[in-house]
């Protein structure tokens, strides 16, 4: 890169990304509802790091369960593999049970789906080994997606494994702790329970209004009084109305 044009540098880095976008790659943890572009710019800060390969596995061996990770020498750079066992060990908790020509780590139950998501988000292309003993997946928890691939970022954007079938869960949305972001929220809800209450008052009182011209068109002998029941069913629907408006403006006046 340093003697080349940087030009053609970012050439070729561009082209590096267009063919990522097309080859073999993981889903983001982000909702299918998420902006395209969001999700682009998630991929594109995976791909600015070098592309390597792991295995991982999980499953029982007699009786108990058990999580691996593991590589050959050829699977990729070797620093991000060296920095791969090193964040495996320290921030994962693995153990090491080979390294040289093939690195091999078990690491602990609670730990393995979290370091799974960080190798892939450090550009690593993660294959589940397919041997006896694989443990039940948990289809509702959007890290079991780890085990599906997409080559288009459309297919990735739907969250459409490439078998097909329904779209794979994501990760719960996280709130924004940024100050002005709280603000707005804020703001937002307040005005949401607003719209709310002003609606339960409308609708109260618009049926309070139909009632009350009801009574008085039976008094003056305008109109047939209705079946008792129905009448007391109405006068219920009437009242619960009323009720639930004002159990609303108690909840907006405790927060």
């Amino acid at each position: 890169r340093a003697k080349a044009d940087p030009d053609r540098v970012a050439l070729l880095l561009e082209r590096r990304r267009s063919a990522l976008l097309y080859a073999e790659n993981h889903f983001t943890p982000l909702s299918r509802h998420s902006k395209r572009e969001r999700l682009l710019s998630h991929l594109l800060a995976r791909f600015a790091r070098p592309r390597f390969q792991v295995y991982a596995w999980s499953g029982e061996v007699d009786g108990e369960r058990v999580c691996m990770v593991g590589w050959n020498s050829r699977s990729g750079d070797a620093l991000a593999l060296s920095e791969t066992l090193l964040a495996l060990r320290m921030r994962d908790g693995g153990e090491v049970l080979a390294e040289g020509q093939v690195t091999l780590l078990r690491l602990p139950v609670d730990a393995f789906l979290r370091a799974v998501w960080a190798l892939i988000e450090a550009h690593g292309i993660v294959v589940p080994l397919d041997v006896p003993g694989g443990g039940p997946l948990d289809a509702n928890d959007w890290r079991e997606c780890w085990r599906h691939r997409v080559m288009d970022p459309v297919s990735n954007h739907k969250r459409v494994p490439m078998t097909g079938g329904h779209a794979l869960p994501h990760a719960p949305r996280v709130l924004s702790t940024n100050p002005d972001s709280v603000r707005r929220l804020g703001q937002l809800q307040a005005a949401k329970r607003a719209d709310r209450l002003d609606e339960a008052e409308h609708r109260f009182r618009e049926a309070q209004s139909r009632k009350n011209k009801y009574l008085e068109r039976v008094k003056r002998g305008l109109e047939a009084p209705m079946p008792l029941d129905d009448y007391r069913a109405w006068a219920d629907e009437v009242r619960q109305l009323g009720v639930d408006w004002a159990r609303m403006v108690t909840e907006s006046r405790e927060q």
